[in-house]
């Protein structure tokens, strides 16, 4: 599998955000964008034409929030 080369234009306040993550985390900001791509395809590839409610819970189940997907 080759890996291809490609060029993003992110806003001020987004590119800081992706530099404290990466910084925070310990990984470089190539590595955030792609963990973010990645999420956002799981995301997509199981919900993507269906109606159905996604929620997100913390791991001891006290707090729940349902995340809006723009293709819900």
């Amino acid at each position: 599998m080759g890996k291809k080369q490609a060029q993003f234009r992110f806003e001020d306040t987004l590119y800081e955000d992706i530099n404290t993550i990466a910084k925070e985390e310990g990984i470089t900001v190539t590595e955030v964008v792609r963990n973010a791509l990645r999420l956002y395809l799981v995301l997509y590839k199981r919900t993507k034409g269906r109606k159905e409610r996604l929620l997100v819970e913390n791991t001891d189940g006290s707090q729940r929030a349902e995340l809006v997907l723009p293709w819900l």
